[in-house]
């Protein structure tokens, strides 16, 4: 079931509250403060797009903040605006609509704050929720006490969850206590309830971490409590990064029961005993007078899940990476790197997965010096090889791409160009892209007003084994604009764009559109 968030109706009548006890604060207590503890400000940009009919919308960000002796007090507003789709509860005034976005208003004393609307959850780890975004309030509280630093926190609200393309909403509410018993000791306790329709859990745990010199241990436990089918799991987690050889080494593990639930599914449903080790390098392997430097990068990861077989299929990864990097004196930069990783699972009678990628890259960038200019310029090609052990086949992606950007006289160029090539052995196809754009912006008026073009050309070929070329597709696109700027507060843009597309092997034209683009924005 996809749930959104609370009505806006409902944001902007607790917004109209939250801002009005606010602005009461702020007029009963400041009296005499002076003005200068104060800060306000926002931007609002208008956009306008007409082809057929025009489309206008509009973007307003407000922001405010300032002091009350030793109170802090901050607000921030996003409102959207638009002629054309309006959600059914904004405020309407004829063909225009308005609807807050976001809000957010926040409190700060000494040893407290708090945060409402539009916040974040700023302590729970990732085996509670699926992000930290949350509508509603979090307050804290801070303060020492017979030598050990501690904050709890308490929360309520709505927390959005992101599945592909829908997006789940829950009530939630909890809280922690986090510890510091020292610069090598934490610890930290966790709990939250979490519901919608036919969706009811209550997790809780602790996280603990551990200095011992150079050692770093962490190590988490989490319960969890489904109300509806009357289940309890659990999950357990530990980790630890060793200094070796100049680099990293690092250790974790986790164990996740059949019945344990919780708001980030990627820890939900992945029930057994999963493992991963990965150690990494870096480091300068040469450097000289000159100012020529030569570093290294080396990664390995290695990580598999059900090691205790309590399931019916074990899969396993491992990776593999290095990175050379020069930098010489002049400020020019080559790089390559490539990587490898493997996974397979051992289902018996025949794995059903078993791949191998190879991915390797050369980029370089290096300033070119044109008479008294300066172009800077870009290269990168990579080569990525994506073997099927299973089915038999290969998967091929071959790119290049260039780009150069600089100023002759007072005209700014930047040039791309890039070239694609995709192969799938399974599928029998070869799919090539080539496309190259050039933007050109110089000023008329210095100060005042500037004027530039672009224009892009795509071309897409798709040819299949044994018939050759299949399909053709050309596309172009180029546009005209000029910006106005007559003060720091206000600038405006106008351009018109216009676009070409042909289609199949005798590039039969599809028709071609012409629009017009405006923006306005004005800075407070």
């Amino acid at each position: 079931m996809i749930m959104g968030r609370p009505q806006r109706a409902t944001r902007m009548g607790l917004m109209a509250a939250y801002v009005a006890v606010m602005l009461g604060i702020v007029v009963l207590m400041s009296g005499p403060v002076g003005a200068e503890n104060w800060q306000y400000g926002g931007d609002s940009t208008f956009k306008i797009y007409w082809q057929a009919v025009p489309r206008v919308a509009n973007t307003t960000e407000l922001h405010l903040s300032g002091n009350v002796g030793s109170f802090g007090v901050a607000a921030q507003a996003k409102l959207s605006g638009a002629s054309w789709g309006i959600p059914s509860d904004a405020w309407r005034l004829g063909p225009w609509g308005e609807w807050m976005e976001r809000w957010n208003v926040s409190l700060r004393a000494p040893a407290a704050s708090l945060q409402l609307g539009d916040t974040s959850i700023p302590t729970m780890s990732g085996l509670y929720l699926s992000g930290r975004s949350l509508y509603g309030g979090v307050g804290s509280v801070w303060g020492r006490f017979c030598g050990t630093t501690a904050t709890a926190t308490g929360f309520y609200g709505r927390n959005a969850v992101s599945s592909g393309l829908s997006i789940t909403s829950f009530a939630v509410k909890g809280g922690s206590v986090e510890a510091s018993l020292g610069s090598n000791l934490g610890l930290s306790v966790m709990g939250l309830a979490a519901e919608r329709d036919g969706f009811d859990i209550g997790v809780g745990g602790a996280q603990v971490w551990v200095g011992l010199g150079p050692v770093k241990i962490s190590g988490e436990l989490a319960a969890s409590r489904d109300n509806i089918s009357d289940e309890t799991g659990y999950t357990a987690l530990s980790g630890a990064r060793i200094p070796a050889f100049g680099g990293t080494l690092s250790l974790s593990g986790q164990y996740t029961s059949e019945d344990f639930v919780s708001l980030n599914s990627a820890v939900w449903g992945k029930a057994g005993g999963n493992a991963e080790v990965s150690a990494s390098w870096a480091g300068n392997i040469l450097c000289t007078s000159e100012g020529h430097r030569l570093s290294l990068v080396v990664v390995g990861g290695l990580a598999s899940d059900n090691i205790d077989g309590s399931a019916r299929v074990r899969n396993v990864r491992e990776s593999a990476e290095g990175q050379l990097t020069l930098v010489t004196g002049q400020g020019q930069l080559v790089r390559g790197k490539y990587v490898i990783s493997h996974e397979e699972s051992d289902e018996e009678p025949s794995p059903s997965r078993m791949k191998t990628n190879h991915v390797v890259s050369l980029e370089s960038v290096f300033p070119l010096k044109l008479g008294d200019s300066t172009v800077d310029v870009g290269a990168r090609t990579a080569r990525s090889v994506t073997i099927n052990h299973v089915d038999q086949c290969k998967d091929y992606l071959n790119t290049l791409a260039a780009t150069a950007g600089g100023s002759i006289g007072e005209t700014r160029c930047t040039v791309k160009a890039g070239w694609s090539q995709s192969i799938k052995d399974a599928a029998g196809t070869d799919k090539r892209d080539l496309e190259a754009s050039l933007a050109l912006s110089r000023p008329i008026v210095r100060d005042l007003l500037s004027a530039g073009f672009d224009a892009s050309a795509v071309d897409s070929r798709t040819f299949s084994e044994g018939s050759g070329l299949e399909g053709v597709k050309d596309t172009v696109k180029s546009g005209l604009w000029l910006r106005y700027t007559p003060k720091p507060w206000l600038e405006a843009e106008v351009a018109g764009k216009t676009s070409w597309a042909w289609k199949g092997a005798d590039r039969e034209p599809q028709g071609s559109e012409k629009w017009l683009e405006g923006e306005l924005r004005l800075r407070f």
